[in-house]
């Protein structure tokens, strides 16, 4: 969740024509990484993040402290999400964990 910009305007979850009528400064949300409930693959996530799934105090994040190295992993090296993720950083984005119920 951060502030809207057009330099950022790429890395929403729509297309950038889709926000247009945005003012600069509007909050936005955006969806990063798809993880589900006890999957291997969220608690590898939250320990890349620096978060552990059960640890609900542990969720907000501090975006500096996560392992870009690891994440890049989670798609085969594909650095797509860490361009992202480290855009949003850069644009003060605020980060948190949230697994999906099955």
């Amino acid at each position: 969740m951060g502030p809207f910009s057009r330099a950022i305007a790429t890395f929403l979850d729509y297309e950038p024509e889709m926000y247009a009528g945005v003012p600069d400064g509007a909050k936005v949300i955006v969806h990063l990484f798809e993880v589900y409930e006890n999957d291997k693959a969220a608690h590898e996530l939250a320990s890349y993040l620096g978060a552990n799934v059960w640890d609900f105090n542990t969720h907000a994040l501090d975006p500096w402290r996560a392992d870009l190295d690891s994440l890049r992993m989670l798609d085969d090296g594909d650095d797509a999400l860490v361009r992202q993720f480290t855009a949003l950083r850069a644009a003060n984005f605020r980060f948190f964990f949230r697994i999906s119920p099955p």
